[in-house]
């Protein structure tokens, strides 16, 4: 009996680790697809195929949040903000679902620091309010990693788009952005996904810097 016992163990071990083998890769094609990702259209793709995978995992939350994020940096980019507030809205409700699953919550504190920040950009008459909800994010996520690469971005990002009334500073900006760029490379690692952030931070960089020397 027991023998019957452990070979069914065995045997529902195998389906499960088979199982968990094919969902992570799934997530990572997603990922490099992300990574990838020219248009809007691309990310709604993106998103439709992450956010309808099954398992407890926490990277279907956190990447089906991200995936609208950048999605909105394209709108952003494009003029085309305000397009973006109800996908703002469901990458937050994603990011929160991330924090119960997995101990990885400084990422998930840095995801939502950037979704309330585009939601200030896209609403800017509730301002004040968005800041101490980004702010908020922020300390929690300095608590755990006050140099982590992403983080700075955040941080710079802030300065960089608020008002002075609100704490906007370009040159503090700057500052935030040359920071991430080295925190990236000092902190380099090969997880797929683990470095977005670090071509915003390195373009943000370049453009403030060259605002500088033509003036």
């Amino acid at each position: 009996m027991k023998k019957l016992i452990l070979t069914f163990m065995v045997i529902a071990f195998g389906f499960y680790s088979s199982a968990q083998t094919v969902l992570q890769t799934e997530i990572d094609k997603n990922i490099s697809a992300m990574i990838n990702a020219q248009t809007t259209t691309d990310f709604d793709i993106i998103f439709n195929n992450i956010s309808k995978l099954r398992g407890n995992n926490r990277e279907i939350y956190y990447y089906s949040a991200l995936v609208l994020m950048k999605k909105i940096q394209m709108l952003q980019a494009e003029n085309k903000l305000s397009l973006g507030e109800r996908e703002n809205y469901i990458a937050e409700k994603y990011a929160l679902s991330s924090y119960n699953v997995g101990s990885t919550a400084i990422e998930t504190e840095i995801l939502l620091g950037f979704i309330h920040l585009q939601r200030l950009l896209i609403n800017p008459s509730n301002s004040a309010t968005e800041k101490v909800i980004i702010d908020s994010y922020i300390d929690k996520a300095k608590k755990l990693d006050q140099n982590h690469p992403r983080l700075l971005l955040l941080q710079g990002e802030v300065a960089y788009f608020l008002p002075e009334n609100l704490g906007g500073d370009k040159q503090k900006a700057v500052e935030f952005f040359q920071a991430a760029v080295k925190s990236f490379k000092v902190n380099k690692k090969r997880a797929l996904g683990w470095n977005w952030g670090q071509s915003d931070a390195e373009n943000f960089l370049n453009r403030q810097l060259n605002a500088i020397t033509s003036n």
